[in-house]
């Protein structure tokens, strides 16, 4: 199995110090930071936008991953693209034509990926796997950091993961959603190539550097 990357979720962070916060995962050489978009309406958060993608953008040079839990994903792609983000996931669900949200993104420079919520079957996102970057399976209920992972998606995991390697594509299976040592060794073993974690990162009694370092031997030991 190829290398799993570990993205951690800002959305976890001290809002007060988001730029120290960025500057200590780049210290940590994480593979992606990921950036939670709510826009209260698609999911009842409100979290970032284009701004503070752009405001932080300076703190490192590690790709930006910006999740949009929006309902106007078009709008607020083009916008995140502008500001520096270089991976635009958006929702399935949101998407009324996903082809062409994907292939937008694309035409502004970053990679497109597509996230889909536990409830949504990967047959619906089967036919797009080949023209997207990252399939982004949500282990919980968007909009809400802290919750329990749902083992019911592992079988969706593995369904992505033998339907990647049938096709000899190379999609990233990214895991977003109740992440931590214990539920990201489940993931890895249904064969998830990036793991999302936020509490687990940011709200752990170790230090950053420390949890990024336990994921990395996970990874390892995998």
């Amino acid at each position: 199995m190829n290398k799993v990357m570990i993205s951690p979720s800002i959305l976890s962070a001290d809002f007060g110090h988001l730029r120290a916060s960025v500057e200590a995962l780049d210290r940590c050489n994480a593979d992606r930071i990921h950036i939670d978009i709510m826009d209260g309406h698609f999911v009842p958060g409100i979290t970032f936008g284009a701004k503070m993608v752009a405001a932080l953008r300076s703190a490192t040079k590690i790709p930006f991953e910006a999740h949009l839990m929006v309902s106007d994903p078009g709008i607020q792609a083009k916008a995140v693209v502008a500001a520096g983000a270089d991976i635009v996931i958006v929702h399935h669900e949101a998407c009324a034509d996903l082809e062409g949200e994907i292939a937008a993104i694309e035409s502004q420079g970053a990679k497109a990926g597509v996230a889909i919520n536990p409830q949504t079957t990967f047959d619906s996102i089967s036919s797009n796997m080949g023209s997207i970057d990252t399939l982004m399976i949500m282990g919980v209920d968007p909009g809400m950091g802290g919750q329990k992972f749902m083992p019911v998606v592992l079988d969706k995991i593995r369904q992505a993961r033998a339907y990647v390697d049938k096709n000899r594509y190379g999609t990233i299976i990214a895991v977003d959603g109740g992440i931590n040592i214990e539920t990201g060794r489940l993931a890895m073993e249904a064969g998830a190539s990036e793991l999302v974690a936020g509490s687990a990162i940011f709200g752990a009694h170790a230090s950053v550097s420390d949890s990024i370092e336990g994921f990395r031997k996970l990874c390892w030991n995998h």
